[in-house]
């Protein structure tokens, strides 16, 4: 199992592909934006 955890700082929208490239079983991403406030999260 592979555990990821990334403070992303914002602007997750276009910087999830690093998170995704890692290929984690679950992640864990803190201050990451609201989709709702800045837009869609799909690849």
């Amino acid at each position: 199992m592979r555990l990821v955890t990334w403070n992303c700082n914002q602007a997750f929208r276009r910087k999830q592909h690093h998170l995704l490239d890692l290929e984690p079983d679950m992640a864990v991403v803190p201050e990451c934006e609201n989709p709702e406030q800045k837009g869609d999260w799909a690849a």
